[in-house]
């Protein structure tokens, strides 16, 4: 249910875009539906073949890869690829690119908090006032002075603006890096379920009932406890899972 959640929450996220960390673009959302449907054609042709080779059942939660889970870079790319074919507007090809490495979690695109947004205006108003660019160490010192850690959080902003200020003609309030390693999965859940990929086989429902008989190991915490506000509640597992940054856990709860 987790793993199958994980997709959904994440399909909503780049549908809504209403996720000040984790922005996404019209276009970029259309172009993510474009590559999970061309893997979920590759997953079905998978399904097929497994379908006649097996005398099992084949579902929508089937693992389909065998022993080996798939390379989901390379068939990413192979869909980037197929739908560049089909398109003719060059410039749609970079979009493609960079929606796959969103897709693989490797890249993020968020509003800035609010201090570094004090800190960008700053340097931006200094500059244009003074004719400087925003990021020299003149303009800089100018808020930092001598104190070096505070030179450092001006020279990081001003970097963060120089890279965004390369791929749009304005300041946006908009950054775009690598997602942080403490995020956890946040889109690559979908491919996995695109592609059928996402419950193990020892998984499947289909197991459910003899997984139930079975004995738990000894240091498997068991029972449950809750907290409660009027008509919500949360598992105290998710109130942890929230507080150390599980995005799983904060879009389960959420939804």
């Amino acid at each position: 249910m987790g793993a199958s959640l994980a997709g959904t929450c994440f399909v909503t996220l780049r549908k809504y875009g209403f996720c000040s960390e984790d922005d996404w673009s019209k276009d970029e959302s259309e172009a993510a539906d474009s590559l999970i449907a061309a893997l979920k054609r590759v997953a079905e042709k998978q399904r097929e073949t497994l379908r006649l080779g097996s005398g099992c059942g084949v579902d929508d939660d089937t693992w389909l890869w065998g022993e080996q889970e798939p390379c989901y870079e390379a068939l990413l790319c192979d869909a980037r690829r197929e739908l560049e074919l089909a398109d003719a507007d060059q410039s749609r090809h970079h979009l493609y690119e960079f929606v796959v490495q969103r897709l693989l979690d490797r890249k993020r695109r968020r509003v800035v908090s609010d201090q570094e947004k004090i800190l960008a205006d700053q340097l931006l108003r200094c500059a244009e006032q003074f004719g400087q660019d925003f990021d020299s160490d003149d303009v800089i010192c100018q808020f930092a002075g001598e104190n070096q850690n505070l030179f450092d959080q001006y020279a990081e902003v001003a970097r963060l603006v120089r890279r965004r200020l390369a791929q749009v003609e304005a300041w946006d309030g908009m950054i775009e890096e690598a997602v942080p390693v403490d995020v956890g999965e946040l889109h690559l859940p979908a491919v996995k379920g695109a592609l059928g990929a996402l419950i193990p086989a020892k998984l499947h429902a289909r197991f459910d009932k003899s997984a139930a008989k079975q004995k738990l190991p000894k240091d498997v915490p068991t029972g449950g406890s809750y907290l409660r506000c009027d008509g919500w509640r949360v598992s105290v597992y998710e109130e942890e899972s929230l507080r150390e940054g599980d995005m799983v856990s904060v879009c389960r709860i959420f939804f």
